[in-house]
């Protein structure tokens, strides 16, 4: 019986409910941020019947009541109603300015009304019945009357241009911040038992965030100084404060069973990804980052999340949430790729991480000065990391083809010699350590014979791939150089190229 007055009751309700009712703003003090996508976690002041009205940008599906709060809920119901002119929370104040402004212009307007009708008069006044013993002094008066109604007429007019210039981009922001699909509502109805809080959760697709990481390398200290930041918008129409949960996966809707592929194996030296870093560009000259240990964060089989403290506006805004800062012990290099640059790099290397780390852009400083930008992937706790913070102009590395004695690279047909020095320059203060890496042919064919005939000095290191690694150690303005030469031996009725 009481459910059934309850429905007859929430039905009259909603019949004569006005076409303007009053919003129920929710308190949001937990939400759960994903790369596209959020869920709100919503508390609302209820007493018996209730009616809450929220913006149609939450999925109607997904609002959900969690029974875990102090007020016992009867009945719950989530029905979609179409209405225009609703104002979302995150745009009652403005909504309020505006307003305010209007009725702004329309005293204004009146204002000059009576000021034109006025002038109107004093134009149109019959100076027949004046006095003439009093007619100039009348005149006189009558003139400073009209300077006077002039003056506010233009000030008026000024006033109200500036009004309607004011009004016009302030109605402009907020049409580009009302949320999509503005004039469907999501509306709540229900009974509780007593008066208390009722907390309800939604999801809404009008939101997305990405991380942002700067990290400032100390090459005195060997510390790089590391701090994230959550950029994220919202146009809910809720704004957020509170507990924000950053999560990096996407929830999936479906999963299925993965299906078994072949490992595939080649080579790969660190030499070689250290090349392919550093020979795209500075734009993307990085590797890797950690997390930081000061930052909240929490692991999981499929998901890691970061939390924070923060505010959100819901009328799509971008905000900068800071997730915390460290200072993360570190390698520094100074690497040399002559074949590609004259030019050395700063590197900074972590062999193990002691943390996660997760995708996104970062911002570089080399010993607090910009050297650029770059973006990183994701690596698991224990992987090393590489990252380029940019170019040392102060120390260089030439690289020379030498030119055989004959005045030709080649000695007879399917012989081919050559050769190259490399020159590496101090000119730094300090003493100073280079890592030079550089190349010989490698062949990927039976019968292309690659044979090495000097090296000066040794390498430190020769890799599977013929890539050659030097640690060179100058004084400052020292030089120094490597000497390399090679020949190829290949059938004599073909021809051999490089790439």
């Amino acid at each position: 019986m009481k459910k059934i007055l309850f429905s007859v009751f929430s039905a009259i309700l909603f019949i004569i409910s006005p076409a303007f009712s009053a919003v129920h703003n929710p308190e949001i003090h937990e939400v759960d941020i994903y790369p596209s996508g959020a869920k709100i976690f919503m508390d609302f002041q209820v007493e018996e019947d209730f009616i809450i009205e929220l913006p149609g940008t939450l999925d109607r599906d997904s609002i959900s009541l969690i029974r875990d709060k102090s007020v016992p809920i009867e009945e719950f119901m989530v029905i979609e109603e179409i209405r225009t002119g609703w104002i979302p929370p995150s745009l009652s104040e403005m909504d309020a300015r505006i307003k305010n402004l209007e009725s702004q212009k329309s005293t204004r307007e009146s204002e000059l009304a009576g000021m034109i009708q006025t002038k109107a008069y004093l134009e149109k006044l019959n100076l027949e019945s004046v006095d003439n013993d009093n007619f100039l002094d009348f005149i006189q008066e009558l003139q400073s009357k009209r300077m006077s109604i002039e003056i506010s007429i233009r000030k008026t007019e000024l006033s109200l241009e500036h009004l309607k210039r004011e009004i016009k981009l302030m109605v402009d922001e907020f049409n580009s911040k009302m949320p999509k699909d503005q004039n469907r509502l999501i509306v709540i109805k229900g009974l509780s038992r007593g008066k208390g809080i009722m907390r309800v959760s939604g999801w809404t697709s009008q939101s997305g965030w990405f991380p942002l990481h700067e990290m400032d390398l100390d090459t005195s200290e060997k510390i790089v100084h590391y701090l994230l930041e959550g950029h994220v918008s919202q146009k809910s129409g809720i704004d957020w404060s509170g507990t924000l949960r950053f999560h990096t996966v996407q929830p999936r809707r479906s999963v299925s069973t993965p299906d078994a592929r072949p490992l595939i194996v080649d080579y790969r030296s660190d030499a070689r990804k250290l090349d392919m870093v550093l020979s795209e560009s500075m734009e993307r000259a990085g590797k890797a980052v950690t997390v930081p240990q000061a930052i909240n964060f929490a692991e999981t089989m499929t998901d890691l999340v970061i939390t924070t403290e923060g505010k959100v506006s819901g009328t799509g805004e971008i905000a900068q949430v800071r997730m915390g800062r460290t200072d993360i012990p570190s390698n520094v290099e100074i690497v040399a790729l002559p074949y590609l640059s004259d030019e050395t790099w700063v590197i900074s290397k972590v062999p193990d991480l002691s943390s996660p780390i997760i995708p996104g852009r970062v911002k570089l400083f080399l010993d607090s000065e910009s050297s650029g930008t770059t973006t990183i992937g994701e690596f698991a706790r224990g992987e090393e990391f590489i990252i380029a913070f940019g170019r040392s102009p102060m120390i260089k590395a030439k690289r020379e083809r030498i030119v055989p004695k004959k005045g030709a690279n080649w000695i007879g047909k399917g012989t081919l010699e050559e050769g190259y020095t490399i020159t590496v320059v101090n000119g730094m203060k300090t003493d100073t350590e280079v890592t030079v890496i550089d190349r010989f042919p490698l062949s990927v064919q039976e019968k292309i014979e690659v044979v090495l005939t000097e090296i000066k000095p040794e390498a430190t290191e020769r890799s599977d791939e013929n890539l050659l690694t030097w640690k060179v150690s100058l004084a400052p303005g020292e030089t120094k150089e490597m000497r390399v030469l090679y020949r190829i031996k290949y059938p004599s009725d073909k021809e051999i190229i490089f790439h």
